[in-house]
């Protein structure tokens, strides 16, 4: 996480390139990121933690606001066990 937060600073200065994908897009600001899932019609803005949020505005414009980088994620999902004769 950013430390002290300063305006006008690139926090992501190395940015992803879309070169073959057609599903999602990305743009930049300075201290966060958007990245749309077209094909699902959503939108995740996703701040360096540590930084100022956008304002209410820019926030209620998308789906999801996440902080980056992840810190602690968790996933539950039961795996699929056919039924067979072993």
């Amino acid at each position: 996480c950013v430390s002290t937060f300063e305006s006008g600073v690139d926090y992501f200065p190395d940015k992803v390139q879309i070169e073959k994908s057609t599903q999602w897009t990305i743009t930049y600001e300075d201290s966060y990121k958007v990245v749309k899932n077209t094909a699902a019609d959503a939108s995740y803005l996703l701040y360096h933690c540590g930084t100022d949020l956008p304002a209410q505005d820019i926030l209620d414009q998308h789906d999801v606001v996440i902080p980056v980088p992840l810190t602690n994620v968790g996933l539950h999902y039961t795996s699929f066990i056919p039924f067979g004769t072993w």
